[in-house]
């Protein structure tokens, strides 16, 4: 069954409430490296302990999550042959370390690359806390489906950013895990191609790969260490496009370049692997 860009453009995405645990956050935190340590004395407790803790800033992206609807036959998706392609947060509120929230989404557009060329699905999340009714964040998404193109849809995507030339004013480097997607996973996340190796062969790749929004949350973390002095609640926008997968276990180097006072441009490798290009962050 082929696409139908109509049926898509108007795809009824119900709304999503989710009461989150202390524990919720930890799980998270863990999931993007809180637990990559030498030795346990040199755990960020603000991370791991209840007493103390604070939700980082990406968290919002796994909260109240649309259930998965690629596969459903009406939509035409060969869903197996998707990736996670682009991810863009708006904060406009503090995340709380547990809480209410109810999550609104819709489909915002639809791009028909060509034939061969896949096509591009962007997704609009608004995040809302509970019963206050603040506006936490905006989230937006895009999915490629690299087997999905020459539908007649939308042909024209927005250009992505450009990185700066020359070299980088800051660096920060983060490891995986080998277990990592193993345990990011457990934020929501159930997708095989994550955690089965006969699933990710059948998707071209070796071997599981790590989650785009783990990989996301890694490169929010080193924006924050670098340019927010480690608070995430100065960050304001995190944009990120994903351009080659990260394996478990992989080392990520991120690259910052300042654009001005409050803004700065990123891209992420793992050696001389572009894994996330075109970044862009803006922040108090």
């Amino acid at each position: 069954m082929a696409i139908d860009y109509d049926i898509i453009k108007s795809w009824r995405i119900a709304p999503v409430r989710q009461r989150y645990e202390r524990r919720d956050t930890i799980i998270y935190n863990l999931g993007i490296g809180a637990g990559a340590l030498e030795k346990l004395s040199d755990a960020d407790l603000t991370l791991v302990w209840e007493d103390r803790l604070r939700a980082l800033p990406t968290m919002v992206a796994v909260l109240a999550q649309p259930a998965y609807w690629f596969d459903d036959p009406r939509t035409g998706f060969a869903w197996e042959h998707s990736v996670h392609g682009e991810q863009s947060i708006e904060w406009h509120a503090p995340l709380p370390p547990e809480g209410d929230v109810i999550s609104h989404c819709q489909v915002e557009e639809l791009f028909d690359k060509g034939i061969g060329r896949g096509a591009l699905l962007v997704t609009r999340q608004t995040l809302v806390s509970e019963p206050s009714g603040i506006e936490l964040a905006t989230i937006r998404q895009t999915v490629f489906f690299r087997r999905d193109g020459g539908f007649g849809g939308t042909a024209v995507a927005p250009k992505p950013r450009p990185v700066p030339d020359g070299a980088p004013h800051l660096r920060r480097s983060l490891v995986t895990r080998p277990e990592q997607a193993i345990l990011y996973r457990l934020s929501g996340d159930r997708f095989p191609l994550h955690i089965d190796p006969a699933f990710a062969r059948r998707s071209g790749f070796e071997e599981p790969i790590l989650h785009g929004l783990c990989t996301y949350g890694l490169a929010g973390a080193a924006i924050v260490d670098a340019l927010c002095h480690g608070d995430g609640n100065r960050l304001r926008r995190l944009d990120a496009r994903f351009s080659a997968p990260v394996f478990p276990g992989e080392r990520i180097d991120t690259s910052i370049w300042r654009l001005g006072p409050n803004e700065a441009s990123y891209r992420c490798l793992v050696g001389d692997r572009i894994v996330i290009d075109n970044g862009y962050a803006r922040f108090d």
